[in-house]
């Protein structure tokens, strides 16, 4: 979520692990389950992915709007850990699609969060491919072998040292131990201002992923210079401001191919019928899932994930 100079009514409620193994909602963090890595206290266990895996996550609303988690992401992240297997075998599908296309079966997908604002929504998404790996008890089948990199994007100092300290606090999903270097997904933290992009390598150089998906420049660089596109896009609370528009859409547009699939959470009381306007004047074609896909309490309410992908020219 990108900094705003307007503000949000209500801190989100946080979601914690009950004594009974069930997620529950509560308002303040839980300071009693702390995760202990090199000796140095991280945050508390904030909920359990599938009910497998504990992502570990404090929020920080002296960071800025994006230091917290709001409705929606909140939503987002139910989504992505109810539907893990759901998730994963959309991203194979795209794999193949693409190992297909490229004549490369050893091809491998890349992934952006946009207004990321404290890195809870990229390691819910990681945690969740894993889930449903473990679940598939096929030890071939993870998270590093759909996803090669995920660029996690917001602006603001405070903003990504708290991203940092939350990929950080989840080594144990962002990094696993029992993976090669080779077989890691390439996490980073990268500084993107929507529809902002440096000026491209003056010695002529190109930036990027090519049309092999072989990457010639560094994830950072590439999302700077707006020269790779992705295969995966999400975020959540994006569009809550009509001057956002115009600046988020010029980034989807850098950013996908014809394949590329991305998934937002918005409130509709914030996100006006002028940005999909905006979306379908940009060559972008939308869908909002189902209710049955939220959690009950989603349902029938203003909250809605949308599904944008570029209309066939």
């Amino acid at each position: 979520m990108m900094d705003d100079a307007g503000t949000k009514n209500s801190k989100a409620s946080q979601i914690v692990v009950g004594l009974d193994g069930q997620q529950e909602f509560e308002t303040n963090s839980r300071n009693d389950e702390h995760n202990i890595q090199d000796g140095v206290n991280t945050p508390a266990v904030f909920m359990k992915v599938a009910g497998k895996i504990p992502v570990y996550f404090q929020e920080d609303w002296a960071a800025g709007i994006g230091g917290g988690l709001w409705s929606t992401g909140r939503a987002m992240a139910r989504y992505f850990s109810d539907h893990s297997d759901t998730l994963r075998k959309q991203l194979l599908q795209q794999q193949q699609q693409k190992s297909i296309e490229l004549n490369n079966r050893n091809v491998k997908l890349s992934a952006l969060e946009l207004g990321s604002g404290n890195g809870f929504l990229s390691v819910c998404l990681l945690a969740a491919l894993q889930a449903s790996s473990l679940q598939e008890n096929d030890q071939s089948n993870n998270n590093a072998m759909i996803l090669s990199e995920l660029a996690v994007t917001d602006i603001g100092n405070d903003h990504l040292e708290l991203m940092r300290k939350t990929l950080l606090a989840n080594k144990h999903i962002v990094s696993p131990s029992n993976k090669t270097d080779d077989e890691n997904c390439q996490v980073s933290v990268v500084e993107h201002k929507w529809g902002e992009f440096l000026d491209a390598d003056t010695s002529g150089n190109t930036s990027g992923a090519d049309n092999k998906g072989e990457s010639s420049s560094s994830l950072e660089m590439r999302v700077q210079r707006g020269t790779g596109t992705f295969d995966f896009i999400f975020g959540s609370d994006l569009a809550y401001r009509d001057h956002l528009h115009a600046p988020l859409i010029a980034s989807l547009k850098k950013f996908s191919d014809a394949n590329t699939i991305s998934l937002i959470g918005v409130t509709m009381n914030d996100t006006t019928p002028a940005f999909f306007t905006s979306l379908w004047e940009a060559g972008f074609g939308y869908e909002r899932l189902a209710d049955h896909w939220m959690e009950p309490q989603y349902r029938g309410t203003n909250f809605g994930f949308i599904c944008i992908q570029k209309r066939p020219q």
